[in-house]
């Protein structure tokens, strides 16, 4: 899910969040400001000569001013998409293994729906004296089918009026259903019927019901009712997903009105909420995430209830920092490789203008650890390799002709520099 392209007022909401390319920002910041002691200096100390450069150093300054913003804004776009691309993947498995189990119980319903000693109890009357130990051997059939696939907290038969003839859980003494949902289940032709909500049969309690009738030569018997453990098995997901970085995301599943129905940090964002489809950028409560939802491929035909879907967030603050993220060298190193690439064509000038930085530094004797970095990410070399191949571009340079002594001395550069610098750089 790459990220729609960033407005200058996005990439500056971005911005302070990632720290790489703030530090990469910065980098580039001191290198415009080289530029200008270069012309300072020359002014200074040669203003003949640097009457006839210093137009041509304003408009390389003010170039490389441009394509500084434009390679902070492609950084920041290039993480930004990567977090989304990430996130929609994992919302896209979770919607797409919820509705892998769910279209399980689509068929256990049909095939215990089919069980004999089930449709034997829900033919007989329940004033038959076998009644009762009918439905004492059924109940206990309940308990090791849901001991054995461990999937359901009930299972309940209900008869064709909505009476409870059996079911797995006898703590609750709700003696029959009379919800329009289960006159549908009754009357249905549908291998199954979904119902998802509050209802009495559970105690009041929200639930996740396949329900399907049971017929006989008559017509129909009874009613089944599967109610599967939905909270378990989004807690098993939310489990297995959300380990180390990605601790800091938030895992929901939400209905057709974008509802959370369950949520992996019900402190960040409770069941019950409503998420306002906004695009990729979410303010939730005073907080600010980057999220991404997914609706399911499906399975088999099988679409999932009707509008659900599944959303993670992350909160910007902890978006961009990678895992096991270093505030070191290696995450500087990083983001100047990262800028080397996506300079492309213009790797070799921004070689060329580390290069004079080099030189500067070299020159004031004040070389950093961050001038050595940048060297050797942007061009290829230590500091003093760069620096020297400013002098040797020097060597036998002609006053000015037709092209100003300055741009041939900068090309002169870049045509030193370019083979290291735009060697391919790993993605």
């Amino acid at each position: 899910m790459p990220a729609s392209p960033l407005s200058t007022t996005q990439t500056e909401v971005f911005m302070p969040y990632m720290r790489d390319v703030g530090r990469c920002e910065r980098s580039l910041q001191e290198l415009n400001l080289m530029w200008r002691i270069i012309e300072a200096s020359a002014k200074m100390n040669c203003p003949q000569e640097a009457r006839a450069i210093l137009p041509t150093m304003a408009a390389t300054r003010s170039s490389f001013a441009k394509l500084e913003k434009e390679l902070v804004r492609s950084l920041v776009q290039e993480k930004v998409s990567h977090v989304l691309t990430e996130i929609g993947t994992k919302a896209q498995y979770v919607i797409d293994i919820v509705v892998r189990n769910l279209f399980e119980r689509t068929a256990d319903v049909g095939f215990l729906a089919s069980d004999g000693p089930l449709c034997a109890h829900a033919a007989l009357d329940p004033s038959d004296p076998a009644h009762a130990a009918s439905r004492e051997a059924l109940q206990a059939r309940f308990a090791a089918y849901a001991a054995k696939y461990s999937v359901y907290d009930d299972i309940v038969l209900l008869s064709p009026q909505g009476e409870v003839l059996a079911r797995l859980d006898t703590r609750l003494d709700h003696a029959s259903c009379r919800e329009p949902w289960v006159a549908e289940a009754l009357a249905s032709e549908a291998p199954y019927v979904e119902h998802h909500g509050p209802t009495p049969l559970l105690g009041g309690r929200h639930g996740l019901i396949y329900a399907r009738p049971l017929r006989g030569p008559d017509g129909v018997l009874g009613l089944l009712c599967l109610s599967f453990r939905l909270a378990d098995e989004m807690a098993a997901i939310f489990r297995q997903l959300l380990t180390g970085q990605d601790a800091h995301a938030v895992i929901c599943l939400l209905d057709a009105d974008r509802r959370v129905l369950h949520s992996s940090d019900a402190w960040q964002l409770p069941p019950g909420a409503q998420l306002v489809a906004g695009g990729e950028r979410l303010l939730f409560a005073g907080r600010e995430y980057l999220c991404a939802s997914a609706t399911a491929s499906g399975y088999e035909g099988y679409m999932g209830p009707p509008g659900w879907s599944a959303c993670v967030l992350t909160p910007l603050e902890w978006a961009f920092e990678a895992p096991h993220a270093s505030t070191g060298p290696g995450a500087d190193d990083a983001a100047l490789t990262g800028l080397r690439r996506l300079a492309g064509p213009h790797a070799g000038w921004l070689a060329q203008g580390a290069a004079f930085a080099a030189k500067a530094r070299l020159h004031a004797g004040n070389p950093t650890a961050d001038t050595e970095r940048g060297c050797r990410a942007l061009c290829g070399c230590d500091a003093a390799t760069a620096a020297a191949a400013t002098d040797r571009a020097l060597q036998a340079l002609p006053a000015d002709g037709p092209e100003p002594a300055y741009a041939l001395w900068r090309h002169r550069i870049h045509a030193l520099l370019r083979p290291r610098s735009e060697e391919p750089v790993p993605c």
